[in-house]
């Protein structure tokens, strides 16, 4: 099961809580969820595994460190957006920095419940953007990779068209019907990305 919560600031940006069989784990915790999300887990008697970034711009990850001091779970991130949290940031004022505490690499596991999800490195709107995916269910939480009918900035500090143009070949191979769960707006389908394969 998957609960979106929208974060307030202006670029109201999606976190997701994915849940099994009584087991979650958090992608994302953009401003002001931090509260409604540990709510959510205790009233439906959730244990959470993990807290997932899938890029450390602000706007994803500005409840995160509190998310954490609440449910004492890890976060995981990737280590390219881990150590230069200060550059991607800089446009932004008063950014507090997120405290890795397990790096995600490609061979990174998680299962929560009888699901298991990997993770895609997708570079191009950070260096350290990834996706996480879970093959057998095909489902998709992109981050700010992918959205409806676009793909991620990639004028922002730290940002590259030549490793989105990558990234969105790689996403473009997956399986027409996975659902994508995306870091800002609605959820989409590989298949109703047509422009992915001519990007």
């Amino acid at each position: 099961m998957i609960k979106v919560f929208t974060g307030t600031s202006k670029y109201t940006a999606n976190g997701y809580v994915f849940y099994d069989n009584k087991e979650a784990v958090i992608i994302d915790a953009p401003t002001d969820t931090a509260e409604p999300m540990a709510n959510f887990l205790k009233k439906n008697k959730l244990v959470l595994k993990v807290i997932i970034a899938t890029h450390v711009h602000w706007d994803h990850t500005e409840d995160m460190n509190a998310l954490r001091a609440t449910t004492k779970a890890k976060v995981f991130m990737h280590n390219f957006d881990a150590v230069s949290q200060d550059i991607i940031n800089n446009i932004f004022p008063k950014v507090e920095k997120i405290n890795q505490d397990e790096v995600i690499t490609e061979d990174t596991k998680i299962k929560v419940g009888s699901k298991e999800f990997s993770f895609l490195h997708t570079p191009g709107h950070t260096p350290g953007s990834v996706c996480m995916w879970d093959e057998k269910e095909k489902i998709l939480f992109s981050g700010d990779t992918l959205f409806a009918g676009m793909h991620g900035r990639i004028d922002l500090p730290l940002s590259s068209p030549s490793d989105m143009r990558e990234s969105m070949k790689r996403l473009a191979g997956l399986p027409k019907e996975t659902v994508v769960y995306p870091g800002h707006g609605s959820a989409t389908k590989i298949g109703d990305e047509n422009w992915l394969r001519n990007f």
